[in-house]
């Protein structure tokens, strides 16, 4: 005769302690917000590219703009930028000029040039919007 496995077979796990804080994965990965691609904001504003502008203490740099969040930004430059380099940022968004300070969180090479995150430091208020509400109009305009 078989003896049939069931829940109550198992012991009880009242003191049972977990040595390490569960912490949820980040549904936008590791980053805090989420992200418009340079691809969105050319369909939303009808460009070829979003150009920027990066301020070094040596440099003044060109670049495209590759996405862009609340708090960051990634950017095509053709020179390297450092790694926790402080630098300033300036593009327009359609009308909108944004100017912040930023501080430049990895950099790698490819064969079309550099691609830099910036974590952006002093985004104001009135740009975090303009930001979100692109985001809203990229989410409407796909469902639409």
């Amino acid at each position: 005769m078989d003896d049939k496995k069931s829940w109550d077979n198992i012991p009880s796990l009242d003191n049972l302690r977990v040595d390490w804080d569960y912490a949820p994965e980040n549904p936008h990965g590791r980053r805090d917000s989420r992200r418009l691609s340079g691809k969105t904001l050319v369909s939303l504003f009808g460009f070829p590219a979003i150009p920027i502008k990066i301020a070094t203490s040596t440099t003044i740099c060109k670049g495209i703009l590759q996405d862009i969040s609340n708090c960051g930004v990634a950017v095509r430059v053709q020179q390297p930028l450092a790694e926790n380099e402080k630098v300033k940022v300036g593009f327009f968004l359609g009308s909108n000029k944004i100017i912040c300070k930023g501080l430049v969180k990895h950099t790698c090479s490819d064969t079309l040039g550099y691609t830099s995150g910036i974590s952006l430091l002093d985004m104001t208020e009135d740009n975090k919007q303009i930001i979100q509400e692109l985001y809203a109009s990229a989410v409407l305009k796909e469902a639409i």
